[in-house]
C-alpha cells in the first residue's frame, strides 16, 4: 500500500499533464460541486435581447381564440418542480417528453410563479431553461434575490448559464461577486464556468481572491477548470501560493496548466513541491480512475464485513439517501446496506431523509431540514440543504407492483426496491453497478465489473491476488464472480470486490474519504 517517494512525484506531475483532466471530464460530478446545467448555451457572445430565441414561439393567440385554461400547465410545472427539487431524474425526463407548448402570451403568467417559494418557481426556472428564453433573465435574476428556496434559486442559476449571453453572464458575475449567500455564490461560480469569455474568467479569479468561505473557493476553482485564458496564467500562478485550502491550490493547478500549457508546468510543479496536500490531491484524484484501483495489493480481509470504520471528519461531506419507505419499516428497511461491505466501514458518510418530511421542511423555508443517522437516530438540528442531497433516492415498494419476475428496477439515481432488490439496486444507484445476471433486461454494456470475454479482465490483479476466481461468463461479457449482489441470486452474500472497489471509488469522490490504495 506504499508509494516511493520518486513515484508519487511522478504522477503528480502526470496528473497536469493526462490524467485528471481526463478524469475531470469522464467521472461523475464530485461532492463539493454542483451538477452543471443540462446543456451548453448556444452562443454566449451576443446579447440575450438581439439574440434570436431557439424555439418557435407563437404569436400571442393568432387564432383570436379564447385564451386556454392554464390549469393543466400549472399542475404540470409543479409536478417538474417536485421532480426536480428531489433530483428525481425518472419522472423529470417522463415530463420533458410531454413537455408543453406555450406562446407569448404565457409569459407573464409564467414569471409570475417564479415568486412561488418552491415547487412552482422550480418547475418554471427548469422550463425557461428548456426553451432557453433570453426574455427571462431578468425575472429569473429576481426571483434569485427574493424569498424562493435555494434549491429553487438554483435551478434558476442553471437557467441563466443555459441561456447565455452577456445580460445572463453579467447577472451570474454580480451573484458571486456580492450575495450573501454561500450557496448562491457558489452556484453561481459553477454556471460561470460554462462562459468562455475573458469576463467570467476574470470574474471567477477576483472572486478566488476575495472570497472568505472555503467551499466557494472549491466552486470557483472547479470553474477554472472548464475556461481556459492565458492572460490570467501569471494571476493564477500568484493565487496558488497564497491559497490556504489544498483541495482548491489542486484545482488551481489544473486550470494554469490548462490556460498556459507546457510553460507553466515548472511553476505549478514548484508550488506543488511546497504544497504537499495539494500534491497528494491530484495523486488521489489519478488512483480513484477505474484503471488504478488493481495497482494495490489489498490484505487478505480487505473486502470482509466488520473492517475498521473509516473517521468522519468535518471537512469531509456526507452523501444524502432520501427514502419514500411506503410500508416498510425506518430505520430496518435500509439496515442491511450497512451490515455490509463496503458501507459497514463508510457508516458515519451518509444521511438519510425521509421524502415526506424533507419536502415538507422545503416547504417551509428551513435552511436545515431534518436527517438522521443510518441507524435512524435524528441529527440534531438537521442537515443544512446541499449539493449530495438525493444521491441516491430509493422507494420501498411491495413486490406485487412489480411485473412477475422483476424484482426492483433503478434510473439514474432513483431506484424502486423491496427488501430482496436493495442492495442490488443500491449498486447501479450509486456507482453505476451492471447487472450480472443472464436476461434480455439486464444492463450489463458498462459498468465496472463486466468486461469482454476474449481479453485479460481488467481486474485481473485481484485474481492473482487471490481475492477472485476465473472469469465467469455472462451472455457476451464476463463477471468478476458468481456470488455478488449485482447478480441477484437468493444466495448472494457480498457485493464482489470489484463492485466494492467501484463503491469506495463513488464514496470517496463524493465525501473526499482518504483513498485507501
Amino acid at each position: 500500500m506504499k508509494r516511493s517517494n520518486s513515484t508519487h512525484i511522478f504522477f503528480g506531475i502526470l496528473v497536469l499533464l493526462f490524467s485528471v483532466i481526463l478524469y475531470w471530464k469522464s467521472n461523475s460530478r464530485r461532492g463539493d460541486s454542483p451538477p452543471p446545467p443540462d446543456s451548453t448555451p448556444a452562443s454566449v457572445k451576443k446579447d440575450p435581447a438581439t439574440r434570436i430565441l431557439d424555439f418557435d414561439v407563437p404569436d400571442e393567440n393568432p387564432s383570436g381564440e379564447d385564451p386556454p385554461d392554464r390549469s393543466k400547465l400549472r399542475t404540470w410545472i409543479e409536478q417538474f418542480g417536485r421532480a426536480t427539487v428531489l433530483r428525481d431524474n425518472r419522472t423529470r425526463l417522463r415530463l420533458k417528453q410531454s413537455a408543453p407548448k406555450i406562446d407569448r402570451s404565457d409569459l407573464p403568467w409564467l414569471f409570475s410563479l417564479l415568486s412561488d417559494p418552491l415547487y412552482l418557481s422550480a418547475g418554471t426556472a427548469e422550463l425557461l431553461k428548456m426553451y432557453r428564453l433570453p426574455e427571462a433573465i431578468g425575472p429569473l435574476v429576481r426571483m434569485i434575490q427574493g424569498s424562493a428556496t435555494l434549491s429553487a434559486k438554483g435551478v434558476a442559476i442553471e437557467a441563466l448559464a443555459v441561456i447565455g449571453g452577456d445580460s445572463a453572464g453579467e447577472a451570474l458575475i454580480r451573484l458571486l461577486s456580492t450575495h450573501s449567500d454561500t450557496g448562491i455564490r457558489a452556484r453561481a461560480a459553477t454556471a460561470l464556468g460554462r462562459f468562455h469569455g475573458p469576463e467570467a474568467h476574470r470574474a471567477l479569479v477576483d472572486a478566488l481572491r476575495s472570497e472568505s468561505n472555503s467551499i466557494v473557493r472549491r466552486y470557483i476553482g472547479a470553474a477554472l477548470q472548464q475556461l481556459s485564458s492565458p492572460e490570467m496564467v501569471e494571476v493564477l500562478l500568484a493565487t496558488m501560493p497564497n491559497e490556504p485550502d489544498a483541495t482548491v491550490v489542486a484545482e488551481l493547478a489544473i486550470a494554469t496548466y490548462q490556460s498556459g500549457g507546457e510553460s507553466a508546468l515548472p511553476r505549478i510543479r514548484e508550488i506543488l513541491n511546497r504544497r504537499p496536500a495539494a500534491r497528494q490531491k491530484l495523486q488521489d484524484w489519478i488512483d480513484l480512475q477505474e484503471g488504478n484501483w488493481y495497482r494495490n495489493e489489498y490484505p487478505k480481509n480487505f473486502f470482509d464485513s466488520d473492517q475498521q470504520p473509516v473517521p468522519f471528519y468535518p471537512r469531509q461531506s456526507r452523501i444524502g439517501i432520501t427514502l419514500d419507505q411506503g410500508s416498510s419499516g425506518f430505520p430496518g428497511s435500509i439496515a442491511p446496506l450497512f451490515r455490509t461491505s463496503p458501507l459497514d466501514r463508510y457508516r458515519d458518510f451518509f444521511y438519510l431523509r425521509l421524502e415526506k418530511e424533507w419536502l415538507e421542511d422545503l416547504a417551509s423555508g428551513t435552511r436545515s431540514p431534518r436527517a438522521y443517522r443510518v441507524d435512524g437516530s435524528p441529527i440534531p438540528g438537521g442537515m443544512p440543504i446541499n449539493d449530495l442531497d438525493g444521491t441516491v433516492h430509493l422507494r420501498f415498494v411491495a413486490g406485487k407492483e412489480f411485473s412477475p419476475g422483476i424484482l426492483g428496477f433503478t434510473e439514474g439515481n432513483k431506484a424502486a426496491v423491496t427488501s430482496t432488490s436493495l442492495l442490488h439496486e443500491f449498486g447501479h444507484a450509486l456507482a453505476e453497478l451492471a447487472d450480472e445476471y443472464n436476461h434480455e433486461l439486464a444492463k450489463n454494456a458498462g459498468g465496472a465489473n463486466v468486461d469482454f470475454p476474449d481479453e485479460e479482465p481488467k481486474w485481473d490483479p485481484l485474481i492473482r491476488q487471490g481475492h477472485l476466481g476465473n472469469p465467469v461468463s455472462r451472455r457476451d461479457r464476463v463477471i468478476p464472480s458468481n456470488n455478488c449482489y449485482m447478480n441477484n441470486h437468493p444466495s448472494d452474500n457480498r457485493w464482489c470486490p470489484v463492485c466494492q472497489l467501484a463503491l469506495i471509488a463513488k464514496i470517496c469522490r463524493l465525501s473526499d474519504a482518504p483513498v485507501p490504495w
